[in-house]
Parts: structure tokens; sequence; C-alpha cells
């Protein structure tokens, strides 16, 4: 794999016709390429059971929901510490920097 979307997106596609797709043996024993799971772990499958799981865990959904809460109370937070300034002024630029 390389790190160009589009060259990924191609490599997947040719999956079964131009590519083979091999994972070491501890790997393939863990996604269930040698297992019980073999059916799961071919003809794709794989990364789009990978792709729904990495959604599940990081995608915008679940970013959203978690880092928002956090992103608002550490703005409130600082919002609320520059208001409680004792000279009533803040320096912008270093303040920033901070956050």
């Amino acid at each position: 794999m390389s790190v160009d979307p589009d060259f990924n997106h191609y490599i997947l596609q040719q999956e079964g016709k131009l590519v083979e797709l091999w994972y070491m043996d501890s790997l393939a024993e863990f996604i269930g390429q040698q297992g019980p799971l073999k059916e799961v772990a071919t003809a794709g499958n794989l990364h789009k059971n990978f792709k729904k799981l990495i959604h599940e865990h990081i995608g915008i959904e679940s970013l959203k929901g978690d880092l928002l809460g956090l992103m608002d109370q550490v703005v409130n937070w600082t919002l609320e510490s520059w208001a409680a300034s004792p000279t009533g002024s803040v320096e912008v630029k270093s303040a920033v920097s901070k956050v």
C-alpha cells in the first residue's frame, strides 16, 4: 500500500484480478483469514469491514460526539480564564498559542 489514495483504491479494485492479498500468518489468524471467518476476510470484505470498524470508532460522527464536547469545554474554560484576568486584557498572540 501507499499513501496515495487513488493508487490504494486501484489496488483494492484489482483484488482477485491483478492483485492477490496476502497477510502475515499472525494477522491472517487474527482476522480470520485462516479460521472460521475466512469468507468474511476474502474478496474485498476485509477492507470493507476494516473501513466500517474504523469509521465507527474514529469517523466523523464519532469524532463530532467526542471531540466537540471536549473542545467546547476547553474553549469555555479558556474564555473564562481570560475574563478573570487581573489586568482585564489578554495578549492574544501568546494566549492563542497556549490553547
